[in-house]
């Protein structure tokens, strides 16, 4: 699905700034052709005097790219423990040792760990089962676990396939475990073994607020929104933007709590 917005700004060009502006009414207009979206998510919060949100996660969709219990070191390095599947540069890290905005930089190859009865298999080493080849990591010698890095799933149990380097022609595996070294755009806050949850970022949002506040995006720098009087009626303080949007956090700088309405689409 698409949408086109169309923006209209009704202002004033008096020589001095004034609450009753009288000379040259025009009209200011923004089109925003075709931003592309598959579902859209709204919600309404209040934020009281002097309260800072945590991030309102404008991300557009209900479900999760991806959710895995998965370990943290208080570094920007997070072992994704399973599959990766889902998980991109950009998506948005949410868990609660993860602070907020936090988003996927880049992962590494997956650490693949074949449990074996019996394997020999030099480091370097290729190997190849369901379509994916995967090189060995550490030599084994009658060993009973083998480590690979690859691209892709095995089958929960089967046979590597020996494509090119020295090891045994065929290696039977009954189980596999998998972990991949995430690095994230910020640390972790604590060490632990958590639950986390990864977002696609929206492609657009809208916010309006009923009272002064500050709008921090993408853990840029903060910008203060001003409701605003047209024929004196108060207007609410608006934001927008169309571009990969992960994080939005608002703080109240009224002394009265500030009803925000805030919406993506993604």
């Amino acid at each position: 699905m698409k949408t086109n917005l169309q923006f209209f700004l009704n202002t004033y060009s008096d020589l001095y700034p004034t609450t009753t502006p009288s000379r040259n009414n025009f009209k200011w207009l923004r089109e925003i052709n075709g931003i592309p979206f598959t579902v859209e998510n709204d919600q309404q919060i209040q934020v009281l005097p002097s309260a800072t949100t945590p991030n309102i996660v404008p991300y557009p969709f209900s479900t999760a790219t991806n959710t895995g219990t998965n370990s943290v070191n208080a570094t920007d390095v997070m072992t994704v423990i399973g599959t990766t599947d889902g998980i991109a540069p950009g998506n948005l890290i949410v868990g609660s040792l993860i602070p907020a905005g936090t988003t996927v930089v880049s992962l590494a190859l997956t650490q693949y760990t074949f449990t074996v009865s019996s394997a020999n298999a030099t480091a370097g080493a290729v190997y190849s089962n369901n379509g994916i080849n995967f090189t060995v990591a550490s030599t084994v010698v009658a060993g009973t676990t083998l480590n690979c890095t690859g691209t892709g799933d095995p089958t929960s149990s089967g046979t590597l396939t020996l494509v090119s380097g020295t090891g045994d022609a065929t290696i039977t595996f009954s189980a596999v475990t998998e972990a991949t070294a995430l690095t994230m755009s910020r640390a972790a806050t604590s060490t632990g073994t958590i639950t986390i949850d990864f977002y696609a970022p929206a492609a657009f949002i809208y916010m309006e607020s009923d009272q002064q506040v500050s709008v921090i995006y993408n853990n840029g720098l903060p910008m203060v929104l001003n409701p605003f009087q047209v024929n004196g009626l108060t207007q609410p303080a608006v934001f927008f933007m169309a571009a990969p949007i992960y994080s939005l956090t608002v703080t109240n700088l009224s002394s009265t709590t500030a009803n925000v309405f805030f919406a993506s689409m993604g």
